[in-house]
Formats: C-alpha cells, structure tokens, sequence
C-alpha cells in the first residue's frame, strides 16, 4: 500500500462529505420509471455496484460510485430519513460507509481514494468498536491520501441496500448493522490493509 499527502489548497472548493451535507442535498429526486413488464409491473435492474435489484430508473447517479439510479434512489431515501428524523441517525455512519465502500469499483482515483477511506472507517467502527470522533479523523486523513490500486478484486457483494429497512427506525438500525457487516465480510482479504489504515 502507498499513500501520498496530497494537502488541498486553501483557495480550492471545498466538497461537502455525506456527514457534512445538508439535509436537503440528500432529498431524493422524483426518479421518473423507464419500463414495466408484460403484466404491468415494474422491471427491475441489477445495480452494478451491488448486484442488488432495483426499480428501472431514470434518474441521478453517483459522479464515480458505481450504483444504478434506482439502488441510488434507495440510498438518497436512507439519508433523507436520517436528517429529517434523529431516531434513525445512529445509522448514518455504518450506513454510508459500508454503501461508499461497496461501490468504490471504479478505476477513477476518487473512487480508489474512496475504498480506502471507508474500508478503514467501516473497520475502525465495527472490528475496532473506535468511537465517533476517532472514525471522523480517519477519515479525514484518509482522504488527504492517494491510493494504488488494490493488488485483487473483492469478492460478489453478499447483501445491498435493498435490505435495509426504511419502515420505522428499530428495524432500520438493526438491518444497516447487518448490511454493514456484510460488506465487511465481503473485503475480509483486505482487512490486513484495513488495520493499517485505520493506523493512519
């Protein structure tokens, strides 16, 4: 693994992270469908990201995540609840590190910087059991790195959004604390890496 301090300019744009962002910035578009089948029903679509299956869209996508409009979709409606209700922002953490990690698949350097930043976060929170303010530094300093390519690709996503639970906030908490474990579990040959990461 190499990393490179790469400091950012003090006169360039500041991104907005998914814990910075408002809320309204998360509010999910009205995704407009594309197809339904023979018997009137909606299609459904594999995400490329997570294999999941979601409703045919069209709309937004990640600018380098690889995640179908609709598991997209999904997404946005999980952080829309977390900002519009408190009883489901204990999730937010594990939630968008495990969805940002499963769908860093890109060859684009933001998405290698992104795999790495929330490999060692999602890590950190559920091997190391690091509270809140220490996640938040890993991930910050992560993300003052550059990344090489990982040496070999991660196993078949074993779980997606798609089993998250949005219905009411016990089962929520209770299916992100799943979903996040099985991303993990998908990247345990990376875990050695991992450990070092969160030593950063």
């Amino acid at each position: 693994m190499r990393m490179v301090h790469n400091p950012r300019s003090s006169s360039s744009p500041r991104r907005l992270s998914f814990q910075e962002a408002p809320p309204q910035l998360y509010k999910p578009a009205a995704p407009r469908e594309r197809g339904t089948g023979a018997n009137g029903m909606k299609t459904s679509v594999p995400c490329p990201g997570c294999d999941g299956r979601f409703p045919r869209l069209e709309g937004p996508t990640h600018a380098y995540l690889t995640a179908s409009p609709g598991c997209w979709a999904r997404f946005g409606q999980a952080l829309a609840l977390h900002y519009s209700d408190h009883r489901y922002w204990p999730a937010h953490q594990l939630l968008t590190d495990a969805y940002s990690l499963q769908h860093s698949r890109g060859s684009d350097h933001r998405a290698l910087r992104s795999a790495h930043v929330h490999l060692g976060a999602l890590y950190a929170q559920l091997r190391l059991g690091q509270p809140e303010a220490r996640v938040i530094a890993i991930r910050r300093a992560l993300s003052e790195c550059d990344f090489q390519e990982l040496s070999y690709a991660w196993r078949a996503p074993s779980a997606s959004i798609a089993d998250v639970d949005l219905s009411e906030p016990r089962a929520h908490l209770a299916t992100v604390e799943r979903f996040a474990r099985a991303v993990l579990s998908d990247w345990s040959e990376h875990h050695d890496l991992a450990r070092k990461l969160c030593e950063t």
